[in-house]
């Protein structure tokens, strides 16, 4: 006879052994595991409603909730793209119908309505682009134009920037700080100023064009001005207004002598006090512009190809030779893309009150000794802006670690130093990057008596390649600490970056706790990150 337990099951001295259990008992305990089937299903089932309704109260009291709206807009500032096209309005909605809450924070933070794209192809609306502006308060508005004209125009295919909706917004519109026409021709450029002036606002001083503080244009193709007078050109009827400005002219593609190329009136240039220039100027055109920009304080240029549109062994033009010009408000010198042979513009260009200097090579460019470090060491001393220069940023090259040094050491008076995608070689194993550092420990014979940059406050290695020696980096500094810093005196270093070109799904190559070097660091004082390279 079959044991029955203390709980009154009479199978459970089944669970004990291996005895085959009777038809009838293997009958009973069938019901038996669908009956506790059944319950654990029921009970799975009030379990995930308990924990569906934990989630809500606890949701309820999330201190999310509890964030101030302005905290919330600035999130959203960050977290949603800059520009405004059409993809970037769609998520700025996107928040804004998420809860009320949401949108009363997107709505209180003007800075993300205040930029606005629009695409001259897929069609432009007055009430929607003002609309759009309205909700930035009193933020500076910024209106981005993309156009897609052809290079002729006809009745067929009219020009784009003389759409009606456009001038009415330039006309009418609310007030605008920027504006920015991309994909254009020069004879879209000259349609757009004819049909401004074509259209008068009630009063000329409610006009968002006569107004605006910024420019930037982005020509399609070449400019040529050839037989036009200078009194003729476009660019003079420019409002008065501006005093940043940004160009960007394509490759030409035919060759032009100075005469026909673009003519920016000194008038125009010499009340600039930001310019961009991206154009393939040879350097004489861009000494006669660079000439009358007086006023400029913050000067970027993009070489694209103006180097390469002239023969490296050419001279300088006489007229710039010599003492070369100078630009007394220059804080701020930002030099993009250019090839390694340019060193033209440190010979005829003087900016005594320089603060920032950038220097940025096409990417993988390479840098022999003797090529940079002399026309930066003459351009410093004939500037004279050994009390103001704190900032120095070289990017995208590689070089020789006898011509980064020399580099270096023309610089002991900056407290900020970059060095982004440079890769220093050895010029006698052509790969070892280990004396990078090492060497410069060494001064050249000139500056034997001076200390390794010692005003350093900030060390930026950045896109550094996995396999960077990272324990010369801090051999570097524990030398440069003993040779600069005294007791009276400790040293000024206060921040270290590094970040490393690796895929994001790989490893850092530094250790977890990146070592004791890393740590005596942090414990004097400074601050220590590593990080990856943005794409």
């Amino acid at each position: 006879m079959p044991v029955v337990d203390a709980m009154g099951d009479p199978h459970s001295y089944l669970f004990s052994n291996n005895v085959v259990p009777s038809a009838v008992e293997a009958a009973s305990i069938e019901l038996e595991v669908a009956e506790l089937t059944n319950a654990i299903c029921k009970l799975r089932s009030q379990l995930q409603e308990r924990r569906r309704r934990l989630r809500q109260r606890l949701g309820v009291l999330s201190s999310v909730r509890r964030i101030p709206l302005e905290i919330l807009g600035e999130i959203f500032n960050i977290a949603l793209p800059a520009l405004s096209d059409r993809q970037g309005r769609a998520a700025l909605l996107k928040v804004c119908l998420v809860c009320r809450a949401w949108r009363d924070a997107a709505l209180l933070k003007h800075r993300l309505w205040s930029r606005i794209q629009v695409d001259l192809d897929t069609g432009l609306s007055y009430e929607k682009v003002v609309a759009w502006h309205r909700r930035s308060g009193g933020i500076r508005r910024a209106l981005f134009v993309i156009a897609g004209c052809r290079d002729s125009h006809s009745a067929d295919t009219p020009c784009q920037l003389q759409h009606p909706t456009l001038a009415k917004l330039l006309t009418e519109g609310l007030s605008l700080d920027h504006i920015s026409i991309d994909n254009i021709g020069q004879q879209c450029f000259g349609n757009m100023l004819a049909s401004l002036a074509d259209r008068k606002a009630e009063s000329p001083a409610l006009r968002p064009w006569d107004s605006i503080r910024s420019l930037a244009l982005a020509f399609r193709r070449g400019w040529n001005e050839s037989g036009n007078a200078l009194e003729d050109s476009a660019f003079l009827r420019i409002p008065s207004s501006v005093s940043s400005f940004k160009m960007t002219v394509n490759t030409f593609t035919f060759p032009l002598d100075l005469d026909t190329r673009l003519r920016v009136p000194p008038s125009l240039l010499a009340r600039l006090t930001t310019i961009h220039f991206s154009c393939d100027w040879d350097v004489t055109q861009l000494a006669t512009a660079l000439r009358y920009c007086i006023n400029v304080q913050k000067l970027t240029i993009c070489y694209r190809n103006m180097a390469r549109n002239r023969d490296p062994v050419d001279p300088i033009p006489t007229e710039f030779s010599g003492p070369g010009f100078v630009l007394p408000n220059l804080h701020t010198l930002n030099l993009c893309e250019i090839p390694t042979a340019v060193t033209e513009v440190f010979q005829f260009l003087r900016a005594p009150a320089l603060t920032e200097l950038r220097i940025q090579f096409d990417r993988g460019d390479w840098l022999y000794q003797g090529e940079l470090a002399p026309a930066l060491k003459d351009f410093v001393k004939k500037s004279k802006c050994e009390a103001t220069l704190r900032s120095f940023c070289l990017k995208g090259v590689c070089l020789v670690t006898e011509e980064l040094a020399d580099i270096l050491w023309n610089f002991p008076f900056v407290t900020k130093l970059t060095l982004d995608l440079v890769d220093p070689f050895d010029s006698t194993s052509s790969s070892d990057m280990r004396r990078c550092f090492s060497l410069l420990l060494r001064p050249p014979e000139d500056t034997s008596n001076l200390p390794l940059l010692p005003r350093l406050e900030v060390l930026q290695l950045l896109g550094v390649r996995p396999e960077f020696p990272l324990h010369e980096v801090f051999d570097f500094l524990g030398d440069r600490r003993a040779l600069n810093g005294t007791e009276a005196q400790p040293d000024t270093l206060k921040r270290l970056k590094m970040t490393y070109r690796t895929l994001c799904y790989s490893p850092l190559p530094v250790a977890v706790d990146e070592g004791n070097n890393a740590q005596k660091l942090r414990r004097s004082g400074v601050s220590v990150s590593f990080g990856r390279s943005s794409p």
